[in-house]
């Protein structure tokens, strides 16, 4: 492997290095073998109208558009901006090219993760399967949604907060990039609020060190007050950029919201539970990033600094507390466990575990050494990474032109058939069943919005419905006490639930009901005559 070292220094346009390679698998698997896993969650749909809502009316709602159950309730869209993304997009290319585009943008979340590691210094075998993990655990959050500005939201402010604390970046460059990014993010996802955190850790870090650890001259100590000067200005500068949005400071009184008065109904939601450590493929790498961790920490002689310490931390924590947040925690995690690898007791350079290895192990690390020598050689003159740039640029124009390429379909995007109604969406179109008599899974009332214009009884946005409501459908979905009231109460009279429902298998043995219809997934059941039930 050493002959590379020697070869002539010219640039490889089309020679794909292991981020390309990564980039391309993540797209491929995406794409083609779980196609349509990002429109496996039913948000997408309620998204998509509140997008095309905007664009055909030109304003942003400011009342319920998606129920009949609380039409003229008051909304906050506050993902106004990416629903309008999103809509532009399907509006351009169907399904088909939201599809490719958010795929597109994970898998080169994924590629910039991978570089971040090798520029911290990990070997490029280590940082491969880092990456390959790290994809893994993100995976259980990859969904055609909002939160997609969040992740890179998380990595922009993560990867230029920590080069400016190493004095990789000027403060005029910090500060434009992240107000500009943070002007997209309070705009896109609520989780924006992550921005700040991450600049008051640094901030913290920055107090901490300057109050109590002494500054080796006085010129040091003023490097270290204008430092605390400049991020707490920056802190400024992002709080008034999010406030450059539709709703003013009233967004932070319904995030606020969101996150404490409706803590019982988010809690229940499937995505805001605790990893489950039992079987689950996700959870059990994110206990080998844990171990990976703590290894590291033992045998590293990178010295770490403290803000980095503690935004892997506070991220290590948001995912213990919801699933969701696995992937936020990755996007720090990678390039935090790859610094401690960087430099180990493992290296051959005087390394206390390396000197008392047997002489044949010290061999197979100088090999490695070497290989991975000549690897990152061959990176730098494979910097072009044209293959995935053109791959992108062809898929796309694939979902522009229908998923078709010379006479062959390769893309045929839809919301996920196995967890999703299909055709009993088409028989509530084809019986001209009454939309302000249904009653239907929460999480499938975006679909049923977005694909048949109907106004729906609930869909998934918890927040919006209230406790009271929520316990109502709760209520009727188990067959609580009260429930058969209830249906009576709402005047319901045709119901659409995933097959093992309780209340589909109950009300089949009800003679005033009857199965309409059945897919995959649903059963659609509607009742035949008036009498109470």
């Amino acid at each position: 492997m050493t002959e590379l070292t020697n070869a002539p220094q010219k640039k490889q346009y089309f020679l794909p290095d292991l981020a390309d390679i990564i980039f391309l698998v993540i797209l491929w698997l995406i794409l083609f073998i779980k196609e349509n896993m990002l429109l496996a969650d039913g948000s997408t749909g309620w998204h998509l109208v509140t997008g095309n809502y905007i664009l055909q009316h030109h304003n942003i709602p400011h009342t319920d558009i998606m129920s009949y159950t609380f039409a003229n309730k008051a909304w906050v869209a506050y993902e106004w901006l990416s629903d309008v993304l999103m809509a532009v997009l399907v509006k351009l290319g169907g399904l088909n090219l939201l599809n490719v585009v958010v795929a597109s943008a994970i898998a080169f979340l994924v590629f910039l993760l991978y570089g971040r590691c090798r520029e911290n210094g990990c070997n490029f075998a280590f940082a491969g399967f880092l990456s390959i993990i790290g994809a893994a655990i993100a995976a259980i959050h990859w969904l055609a949604r909002p939160h997609i500005f969040t992740f890179f939201g998380v990595y922009i402010f993560s990867t230029l907060l920590e080069r400016f604390h190493n004095n990789a970046i000027t403060k005029k460059k910090l500060a434009t990039a992240l107000c500009l990014y943070m002007l997209l993010w309070a705009n896109t996802h609520p989780a924006f609020l992550l921005g700040f955190v991450l600049i008051g850790i640094y901030l913290a870090s920055s107090i901490c060190k300057y109050f109590f650890l002494k500054p080796a001259s006085t010129e040091a100590a003023d490097q270290d007050k204008n430092r605390i000067k400049f991020l707490s200005f920056l802190l400024v500068l992002n709080v008034v950029a999010s406030l450059c949005n539709p709703y003013g400071y009233h967004l932070y009184s319904y995030v606020a919201n969101y996150l404490f008065k409706t803590n019982m109904i988010v809690a229940a939601t499937d995505e805001f539970l605790s990893p489950i450590f039992h079987g689950a493929i996700q959870p059990l790498f994110l206990e080998l990033l844990f171990a990976l961790t703590i290894v590291g920490l033992v045998i590293t002689k990178t010295k770490i600094n403290l803000p980095s310490l503690l935004v892997y931390i506070v991220f290590a924590h948001l995912s213990l507390s919801a699933q969701r947040n696995m992937a936020l925690y990755v996007i720090v995690a990678l390039p935090f466990i790859a610094r401690l690898y960087s430099s180990t007791q493992l290296d051959s350079n005087g390394g206390a575990i390396y000197n008392a290895l047997k002489p044949s192990w010290q061999g197979f690390i100088n090999r490695a050494n070497i290989l991975n020598i000549d690897f990152t050689e061959m990176e730098r003159l494979c910097s072009y990474h044209l293959l995935p740039i053109i791959t992108t640029a062809a898929l796309i124009l694939i979902a522009i032109n229908s998923g078709k390429a010379f006479c062959c379909t390769y893309l045929q995007a839809d919301f996920d058939k196995e967890s999703k109604p299909d055709t009993t969406l088409t028989a509530i179109k084809q019986l001209h069943l009454d939309p302000y008599h249904g009653f239907s899974l929460d999480n499938w009332g975006g679909v049923i919005r977005y694909k048949l214009d109907y106004p729906v009884f609930i869909d998934d946005r918890a927040d919006f419905y209230g406790q009271d409501f929520y316990l109502n459908y709760g209520k009727i979905i188990q067959l609580y006490p009260g429930w058969q009231s209830l249906l009576q109460k709402y005047q319901i009279n045709w119901i659409l639930l995933p097959k093992n429902s309780r209340l589909i298998e109950e009300l089949k043995r009800d003679n005033n009901w009857k199965t309409a219809a059945e897919d995959q997934a649903s059963v659609l059941i509607i009742k035949t005559t008036n009498t109470p039930d």
